[in-house]
C-alpha cells in the first residue's frame, strides 16, 4: 500500500534542500518544505515557514510526515539546533530520516567541522530514528561564488596540492530523494559521497581553462591570507575559522582516497563530472566555442 504522507524537507530553499524537494515532487512524492523565511519564488510544493527552530512551532510543522530530509545550519549553536530538530522529529512520529552531514564527520575528528557534524551524527544514531547519514565531500557549487574571479583568470584557495572529491550538490540531492522515497530502513547507516574523481584546485583551474577557452591560474594562498579574504567578504569569525582549518587540512593531508562510488551504487549512474556541472551553469561558466 502506497504511503501518501509527506516528506518534510528542512532548508527547502537551500542549495541541497531545494533540489531534494524538487526531485521528490517530480517523482510524485508529497513534500512539505520547511524554511525560515518565505522564498521570493513560488515553489511547486507546500512550504511551511518556521522562523525559529527552537520554537514549539517546529513539532506541529512535522505532524503527519512519514520521513524527513534533515540539515542543520552551520552556526555556533548548531548542536542545539540539531537536537531540537531531532526531538521534534521523534515527537511528531517521523520514523525515516536522511541527514546531510560532511565527510570526516566523527566526534574525534581533527577538524572542528568534522567534530561538530560527528556530534550531530551521534545524536541522530542515538535518538531511535532510522535512516541514512550522507557525508559528502566539497561541493562543486562552491565554484559559483568565485565565478567572476575565475572568468577574470584566477581561482584562489589555500589547499595547495591537496585533492578533494568534488561533487555536484544535485547528485547529493538525488541520492537523498531516492532514499527518502524508499521504505524506512533498519537502523542508521552512513554513506560517503564524492564525485567521479579527486581533483586539486590546480587541476580544477586547468579544467576551467579548457572549458572557458582562456587561461585560469590557481593562486595558492596561505590559510592566513584566506582568512583575511573571507573576513573581507563579511563572513563571521566562526565560519572563517572552519573554512581556513579545512583548507589547511586539505593542504597537509594531500588526500589519496579513491572516489567512493556511492552515487552510482544508489542511483545506478555515475556522479556528474566537473564539465557537466559547468555546462549546467552557462551564465557563470560560458563554454568556449570549441566545446
Amino acid at each position: 500500500m502506497t504511503d501518501h504522507r509527506p516528506v518534510a524537507v528542512f532548508g527547502a530553499t537551500g542549495q541541497v534542500g531545494r533540489a531534494v524537494a524538487d526531485a521528490l515532487h517530480a517523482a510524485g512524492v508529497p513534500v512539505r518544505g520547511l524554511v525560515r523565511a518565505a522564498p521570493p519564488w513560488r515553489p511547486s510544493w507546500p512550504c511551511h515557514v518556521v522562523a525559529d527552530w527552537n520554537a514549539p512551532s517546529l513539532e506541529p510543522a512535522l505532524q503527519g510526515c512519514r520521513a524527513a530530509f534533515s540539515m542543520v545550519p552551520l552556526a555556533p549553536n548548531a548542536i542545539e539546533l540539531g537536537r531540537r530538530q531531532l526531538a521534534a522529529l521523534v515527537a511528531a512520529g517521523v520514523d525515516h530520516v536522511v541527514r546531510l552531514s560532511v565527510l570526516q564527520g566523527v566526534i574525534d575528528a581533527g577538524l572542528r567541522l568534522g567534530r561538530l557534524h560527528g556530534a550531530l551524527d551521534a545524536d541522530f544514531r542515538g535518538c531511535g530514528l532510522s535512516g541514512t547519514v550522507l557525508q559528502p565531500d566539497s561541493f562543486m557549487q562552491n565554484l559559483l561564488g568565485a565565478a567572476p574571479a575565475i572568468r577574470a583568470g584566477t581561482l584562489q584557495d589555500a589547499t595547495g596540492q591537496g585533492a578533494m572529491g568534488w561533487i555536484d550538490a544535485a547528485d547529493i540531492a538525488a541520492v537523498a530523494a531516492h532514499l527518502l522515497a524508499l521504505p524506512t530502513p533498519p537502523g542508521v547507516r552512513a554513506i560517503d559521497l564524492t564525485g567521479p574523481e579527486l581533483l586539486t584546485h590546480g587541476e580544477v583551474a586547468d579544467r576551467l581553462s579548457r572549458w572557458l577557452g582562456q587561461p585560469v591560474v590557481y593562486e595558492d594562498l596561505s590559510p592566513e591570507a584566506l582568512g583575511v579574504q573571507l573576513q573581507g567578504y563579511g563572513l563571521p569569525a566562526f565560519l572563517v575559522e572552519i573554512f581556513c582549518e579545512l583548507a589547511a587540512w586539505t593542504r597537509e593531508t594531500r588526500d589519496t582516497r579513491q572516489p567512493s562510488g556511492a552515487v552510482e551504487q544508489v542511483l545506478g549512474r555515475p556522479p556528474r563530472r566537473l564539465e557537466a556541472f559547468l555546462a549546467a551553469h552557462p551564465d557563470a561558466f560560458p563554454a568556449a566555442a570549441t566545446q
